[in-house]
């Protein structure tokens, strides 16, 4: 095969999903995925742009009575002020539910 060849073999095989990666990773709905897209613009690194006080780390959590990834969903679904409300339609539970177990596990 020559190397033309072989470059488009394995375009053909990245393509059909031959990447080594999870279909959920390729799809861009891992938690991290999900929060890069609806979260990190306000929450760079577990921080609070808006409210500096108010960061993603577990201590500040417990603090604010969020202490399992159901009460972060809870304020995705109803937030406070200077918050965007994420409702079911923009993100369906399962992906809330992978965003929340992704800032429970990572902002330590």
């Amino acid at each position: 095969m020559k190397v033309g060849g072989a470059l488009i073999f394995i375009a053909m095989a990245l393509a059909a999903g031959c990447s080594g990666g999870s279909q959920r990773e390729q799809a861009g709905t891992t938690g991290n995925a999900l929060f890069l897209r609806h979260c990190a613009g306000c929450h760079p690194d577990g921080k609070n742009l808006i409210y500096p006080q108010k960061d993603l780390h577990r201590m500040t959590l417990a603090a604010n009575g969020i202490t399992q990834p159901k009460d972060i969903v809870a304020v995705m679904r109803n937030p406070g002020k200077g918050m965007t409300r994420f409702d079911r339609t923009l993100i369906p539970d399962a992906e809330a539910f992978l965003i929340a177990t992704y800032v429970m596990e990572t902002f330590r």
